[in-house]
C-alpha cells in the first residue's frame, strides 16, 4: 500500500512558563512535525533554556524569543510570522500546514498526522477542534468558559 503523501507538518507552540510540562511536549510532537517554531513569550521559568537544549539535538526546531510576554495570541502571530520568513527562504512551501498547540500538555500531539490527513483530504483550508474539559480541573474549565 502507497503511503498517503502528507505536506509538510509545522507546529507553532506558544511557550509561557512551561518548564514542568515543555520537554515532553516537545518530545511528543516532534514525532509528529517536520519543523517545531516554539515562541517563547517572556518566560520567567526555566522554559527558554529547555528550549535551547532541545534545539541541540532536534535541528528542525526554531525558538521565537520574546523578552516579554504577549499573549496566546501575539505568540502565536510571532510563530505564523516567522513561518511566513521561513517561506521566503524556501524551508516551507504555500501548500505546506500549519499546526498550532499549546505546550501545557492539555492536547494530544498524536492526533497531528490524523488531523493533517483529513484537512488534505478534504481540501480545507482551515480545520478547528475543541478541547475535552472533563480532565481539567474546575479553575481551568471556568476560567476558559470567562476568557471565552
Amino acid at each position: 500500500m502507497k503511503r498517503e503523501q502528507l505536506p509538510k507538518i509545522v507546529v507553532v507552540i506558544p511557550v509561557f512558563n512551561e518548564e514542568k510540562t515543555l520537554l515532553n511536549v516537545l518530545g511528543r510532537v516532534s514525532k509528529q512535525a517536520d519543523l517545531l517554531i516554539c515562541v517563547n513569550d517572556g518566560s520567567k521559568d526555566d522554559s527558554l533554556k529547555i528550549l535551547k537544549k532541545f534545539q541541540k539535538h532536534k535541528k528542525s526546531l526554531f525558538i521565537v524569543d520574546l523578552k516579554v510576554n504577549t499573549g496566546m495570541a501575539g505568540a502565536i502571530k510571532n510563530g505564523f510570522l516567522f513561518a511566513l520568513f521561513l517561506q521566503d527562504k524556501k524551508l516551507l512551501g504555500e501548500n505546506d500546514v500549519i499546526v498550532t498547540i499549546d505546550a501545557d500538555g492539555q492536547h494530544k500531539p498524536e492526533y497531528i498526522r490524523p488531523l493533517v490527513k483529513f484537512l488534505v483530504r478534504g481540501d480545507y483550508d482551515v480545520v478547528l477542534t475543541r478541547r475535552d474539559f472533563s480532565a481539567y480541573p474546575l479553575y481551568k474549565v471556568w476560567g476558559n468558559r470567562f476568557l471565552t
